[in-house]
């Protein structure tokens, strides 16, 4: 007599069974295929011929892996993420008076891109379970790298992002050092957890901002800090303020706090988009806790913050009207755009949209504060 216990086991094997099939079909598929063109390149051909295919196509198949990944190595850090984040620190940088294009400013920026590189790896390494069902194109989910690489691969860029930040200062360090547990922890322990991982990424993307004017600050000489710390003695009005906020660190203030407003609207809006492959996973996001609702009006908060939020430079005279200018007409208006689209109609294609259109946002958002500095 069979056991009514065995049925949710035979159940559960044969899921098991599914989703490893589905792993390694493609996989499969590869294989079949370079069997098939092996089998047609050799026929017909004799002993020697035979033996000089083989070489040929053994050196071919070894210059096709190195170069798939290579470029798999390349697309998994997510270059254009990697390249916002180097302009994001050369921005800040800028903002800080007299600015001069430094080596710590060079470190500062390679170093941020190199964290931000590794960030990303591991990112999609912890997320390759949910990524088989959200995003199965994706490098890992699709077998273009294994995980062992990547994982080495992130390794060596942290430990490459932290190596250059010794050269700036100890406040780069830490920054450097903190940024990148934060982002680690984040992506093994926190992504999954309500508020909390939207929070620490957030946080972590701001702090570019302030490690750019750090590294600017310490490319000043003795006697231009010295002017800034005159300067911020002196503030009796507006203007001496505004001119103090360029003078050392505390430029990076007002974008990091924009950066810190924005991507936390963003990561939520990523949330609700995600929310399949996370229910999968038993994830506890925001939208999948708090619900739908709790998720939007969250984002919405966020987004109409940071509209009022990036008119306060302008009125205490730190930004000039070429900034007001541009944060209001390319990125006030696209958040306010972003917020209708996320209530009227969030499904995951239009979600997907949003996101993407936020990604391209951000480089106007850096125009603004740079030209408008």
């Amino acid at each position: 007599m069979i056991s009514s216990r065995s049925f949710p086991r035979a159940r559960k094997h044969r899921r098991k069974l599914n989703e490893t099939a589905k792993r390694k079909t493609p996989i499969l598929h590869r294989k079949a295929k370079a069997a098939t063109q092996l089998i047609t390149t050799f026929e017909g051909k004799s002993g020697f011929e035979f033996y000089m295919c083989a070489i040929k196509e053994k050196g071919k198949k070894q210059t096709a892996f190195v170069s798939q990944t290579i470029w798999a190595l390349f697309i998994i850090v997510r270059p254009l993420n990697v390249a916002i984040t180097g302009v994001s620190i050369f921005v800040a940088a800028a903002l800080v008076e007299p600015f001069n294009f430094t080596l710590a400013i060079a470190g500062a920026m390679i170093s941020g891109m190199l964290i931000a590189a590794g960030a990303n790896v591991i990112n999609d390494l912890c997320d390759i379970d949910i990524d088989r069902i959200n995003r199965p194109q994706r490098i890992l989910p699709s077998g273009r790298l294994t995980p062992a690489a990547a994982l080495a691969f992130t390794i060596f860029l942290l430990a490459c992002g932290i190596f250059f930040s010794i050269f700036i200062n100890k406040a780069a360090l830490t920054i450097a050092v903190g940024s990148s547990m934060l982002l680690v922890f984040y992506s093994l322990r926190l992504k999954r957890q309500p508020l909390i991982g939207n929070l620490a990424v957030s946080a972590a993307t701001a702090l570019a901002f302030i490690y750019g004017a750090v590294a600017a600050q310490a490319g000043l000489s003795r006697a231009e800090a010295s002017d800034g710390i005159l300067g911020m003695s002196s503030m009796n009005d507006v203007a001496t303020l505004a001119r103090a906020w360029h003078r050392d660190w505390r430029a990076g203030i007002f974008p990091a706090v924009f950066s810190f407003l924005f991507h936390f609207g963003r990561e939520v809006i990523k949330d609700i988009e995600d929310q399949a492959g996370d229910r999968t996973m038993r994830a506890r996001t925001l939208p999948l806790v708090y619900g739908l609702g709790a998720a939007q009006a969250a984002a919405t908060v966020a987004f109409i913050i940071l509209i009022l939020a990036t008119l306060v430079p302008f009125y205490l005279g730190i930004y000039n009207t070429t900034y007001l200018w541009l944060v209001i007409c390319g990125v006030d208006l696209v958040l306010v755009a972003a917020i209708y689209l996320l209530w009227k109609n969030p499904v995951q294609y239009r979600l997907r949209q949003i996101s993407a259109v936020l990604k391209a946002d951000m480089l106007i958002g850096l125009a603004a504060i740079y030209f408008g500095r």
